[in-house]
């Protein structure tokens, strides 16, 4: 009995010490990471963007999870207006290790032509490469051999492919083949006996202009073939030049246009200052001296990084000269994520305000800061891997995306909810589009859709220009600022039509507007928003509202009255929770201005005017910035400083020797400031070099 009992007594102990090992393992594995916490860097209607410790996420209202490349991999601990607490999720130990290779060479098939043996009707050959995770090509019935092909354009050094096969329980057999003139195919994989499912990838190594896919078989029996995505893997800056003569190839080649960097037809003749409608009396003229207009950047350029800075801007980096160098530093923890991605293409057009406006806003977004990051990463080190990725985005939206115009969304602001995204393609474009990545087609392909894109946009400036507030509201009516109370009580008013003229709705529509417009070569647009004098929402017109409005100043005692900015009646920002408050609106409408008024130059228009009553918006604002800095006078408004200040960098590009601005930008870290919506890392893109 006393054997049994022992014997029972060891079990007990062994089971114990199992169970603490287990518990101890369990422990560790979840405490292995840290509560991290993350400063919260732009406000949406329904997410937050955080951006900390090397990483930028996205944070949505109400999930517990944050998901990262679709992955859930962070838990939210704590949620603040100004940051965020997030908790890396450990990864299961019991998980399955991919078999998924990891490629040298960046993604060079997404939007490339693409054809089939056979299909199935709604699932085209370009539904397997189109960056999109849920179309599909389907071949058009159960018979084998299928096939499945992509041209590259020229002969390029492929790397790899990787399959996502329709099916999860389905193993397709298979083989690899590529060719240089779309006749003459040879076998460089040969998975006649594949039994992996799902996802396969095949690392490979040879030059190539076709590669096809040829489908023997299906196990279980029966299916048709079909793929999700067919992703070819390759070595642009390895690509040897294209073979002379032509070269026949399964699909049509499609006919190459002229190349977009022509210059716009527009003649860049210097135009009058538009002259306000409204018959109330104008704001007092600004006394600032104008800075002298640099001369014009070459024709089909925003005007943003120039070819001369971008040269000088390497050359700053590569010495480690500051800020540049730790502006560059800072900047490349932003990369991996846009080239790990694959874009994520809102098809449209958007239904209205009852559709998925937000959705078509967060995709656009999201694939057009990527977009941007990546051109910008091109620009700053020549790496043509940025590039070739940056087109993968350009040209998914390019033929997946059908923008949305006013005929079909009645939405007033659905011009500028569209305005970020296509202006930062459009950056992207403007710093790769000479890099080599881009065959002609690409180029006419990218052209084409900036047109569309422009047009869209502009159609509800069209709308809005011709809204019943410039027509029949009294030009002369003033409301009180929103703030929560005033200085003595007594409520300060400011002109409602000139809030109409010069806020958001018209100044980021008008960005991204402008922005394809030069980038598309868009002659008839550019003459409406500059030559045009009777058209309500030309460029000089809402810059001059937005920097030169009418009001009853700020009520603090020898600030300028009326105040040289439109967004003064914006409430605090804890009177108007999630949106930002009255200092962080105003630098955001100046900032505005100001890219205008580069991308303006860059095609030729004489924009003095328009300088001096920026440069004095902006001299109004640094008051709240540097050395002996105000406080906001919204009463309960909140100064971001970090946000704001990476506004202030453009200022210091137009006006470099205002000391008032370069005070405001050597306040801060000057390596760290980023304008997530427009021009992403501004000490990097904008700083004066000769400063």
């Amino acid at each position: 009995m006393s054997k049994k009992l022992a014997i029972a007594g060891t079990l007990i102990v062994l089971i114990i010490l199992t169970v603490s090992l287990f518990s101890a393992s369990s422990s560790s594995a979840a405490s292995r990471h840290k509560a991290l916490r993350y400063r919260v860097v732009r406000h949406a209607r329904t997410y937050d963007v955080v951006r900390g410790h090397h990483r930028r996420l996205l944070v949505r209202d109400h999930h517990r999870y944050v998901k990262v490349h679709g992955v859930r991999r962070y838990r939210v601990l704590k949620r603040g207006y100004h940051f965020v607490v997030l908790r890396r999720v450990p990864s299961p130990s019991a998980a399955a290790p991919t078999t998924t290779a990891i490629f040298p060479g960046a993604p060079l098939s997404v939007g490339l032509p693409s054809s089939a043996s056979s299909v199935w009707a709604g699932d085209s050959p370009a539904a397997a490469n189109d960056g999109q995770a849920q179309t599909r090509w389907a071949a058009s019935s159960r018979s084998y051999p299928q096939w499945w092909t992509v041209d590259l354009r020229v002969p390029t050094t492929v790397d790899g492919v990787k399959v996502s096969w329709y099916g999860a329980r389905r193993a397709y057999r298979y083989r690899i083949q590529t060719s240089l003139d779309g006749v003459a195919f040879t076998t460089v994989a040969d998975r006649s006996q594949n039994r992996t499912r799902g996802t396969t990838a095949d690392a490979l190594t040879v030059v190539a202009r076709y590669v096809r896919v040829t489908i023997l078989g299906v196990s279980p029996s029966g299916a048709i073939a079909s793929a999700y995505e067919i992703t070819v893997n390759g070595d642009v800056g390895a690509t040897p030049p294209p073979t002379p003569g032509p070269a026949p190839a399964p699909t049509a080649t499609p006919t190459p246009t002229a190349s977009p960097t022509a210059s716009p037809t527009v003649t860049p003749t210097p135009t009058p200052t538009v002259t306000p409608t409204p018959t109330a009396p104008p704001a007092p003229a600004p006394t600032v001296t104008p800075t002298p207009a640099p001369t014009p950047a070459p024709s089909g350029s925003l005007g943003i990084m120039t070819p001369a800075y971008v040269s000088a801007l390497r050359t700053k980096v590569a010495s480690g000269t500051e800020p540049w160098a730790s502006a560059w530093a800072q900047f490349k923890y932003d990369l991996p994520s846009a080239l790990a991605a694959t874009p994520d293409v809102f098809v449209g057009p958007d239904p209205g305000p009852t559709g998925s406006i937000g959705t078509l806003q967060e995709k656009l977004d999201r694939d057009g800061y990527y977009a941007r990051n990546l051109g910008i990463g091109y620009a700053v080190s020549g790496d043509v891997k940025y590039a070739a990725k940056a087109r993968s985005y350009l040209i998914a939206w390019a033929i997946g995306n059908h923008p949305t115009s006013w005929g079909i969304d009645a939405d007033e602001s659905g011009g500028s909810y569209m305005a970020h995204g296509y202006f930062c393609f459009a950056y992207a474009y403007d710093l790769t589009k000479d890099s080599g990545v881009y065959s002609d087609s690409d180029k006419a392909t990218i052209k084409a859709y900036f047109r569309t894109a422009c047009d869209a946009m502009m159609s509800y400036l069209d709308h809005w220009a011709d809204n019943w507030v410039f027509t029949q509201m009294n030009p002369t009516r003033q409301d009180p600022f929103e703030w929560s109370s005033f200085p003595n009580g007594v409520p300060l008013h400011y002109y409602v039509l000139d809030f109409i003229y010069g806020h958001d709705i018209s100044q980021m529509t008008t960005v991204g507007v402008l922005a394809t417009a030069i980038m598309s070569d868009h002659s008839a647009v550019l003459t409406k928003l500059f030559d045009t004098t009777n058209y309500r929402l030309n460029v000089k017109t809402i810059i001059h509202y937005a920097c030169a409005p009418r009001n009853d100043g700020d009520g603090i005692a020898g600030h300028p009255v009326p105040v040289p900015n439109v967004a003064i009646l914006m409430p605090g920002s804890l009177d108007n929770p999630g949106r930002g408050g009255c200092v962080d609106y105003m630098t955001y409408v100046t900032r505005l201005s100001s890219i205008e008024i580069l991308m303006s130059e860059a095609i030729g228009k004489d924009m003095t005017v328009q300088r001096a009553e920026v440069q004095t918006s902006w001299d109004y604002l640094h008051l709240f910035f540097g050395t002996n800095r105000h406080a906001s006078p919204a009463p309960r408004d909140v100064i971001d400083y970090q946000t704001d200040l990476s506004r202030f960098v453009i200022a210091h590009k137009l006006f470099p020797s205002d000391a008032g601005i370069l005070d405001a930008v050597n306040s801060t870290d000057k390596s760290t400031l980023d304008e997530v919506h427009y021009l992403g890392p501004t000490t990097l893109t904008l700083w004066p070099l000769g400063s």
